[in-house]
């Protein structure tokens, strides 16, 4: 799929691309694989901070260009977005994709499982993928799931289920 190095850093592997943003105009993706039993925490280009939970992958640009800067997760990831308004942060996952508006959330999007979106500060905007209805906003303590195709939003302490980044169950 790459045709980057592999690098094992800790419990996790890092595909990187050399030459992004090459003379060509392509922009390059690395991407960091954590198997099971790991974590793994990384800083993006703008600043962004991601701590990826046990067999999560994410798939980002080495540089943001454009007008978004979009990643894609499958499986656990926690999202401290550097906000920036005229060029928002996607996360987008098998089924659904989060728009950043000042953020910290965590998105859990495994394989086979309904996937789920914790909003922890800030406001975040979700749609299903490839939907044209209107996306959701949601508000510091609520969670999101898809199930059976349907959205539905509830109230939750978000504290104790995005602890994982911490090391805590």
């Amino acid at each position: 799929e790459s045709d980057g190095t592999l690098i094992k850093i800790d419990s996790a592997t890092l595909n990187y691309k050399h030459g992004a943003n090459a003379a060509d105009g392509k922009i390059a993706y690395n991407k960091v694989s954590v198997p099971r039993g790991g974590e793994y925490k990384l800083v993006l280009s703008d600043g962004t901070r991601v701590w990826l939970n046990a067999e999560s992958t994410l798939l980002y640009p080495e540089r943001f260009a454009g007008k978004e800067r979009r990643v894609h997760l499958t499986g656990e990831a926690y999202f401290e977005v550097k906000h920036r308004a005229e060029c928002p942060f996607v996360v987008e996952t098998a089924s659904l994709v989060a728009t950043d508006l000042g953020t910290a959330f965590d998105v859990n999007a495994y394989a086979g499982r309904s996937p789920r979106l914790i909003l922890v500060s800030g406001k975040v905007s979700v749609q299903k993928k490839g939907d044209e209805a209107p996306a959701i906003l949601m508000h510091p303590d609520e969670m999101l799931t898809l199930s059976a195709g349907r959205m539905k939003v509830v109230s939750v302490d978000a504290y104790p289920l995005v602890q994982w980044k911490n090391g805590l169950f």
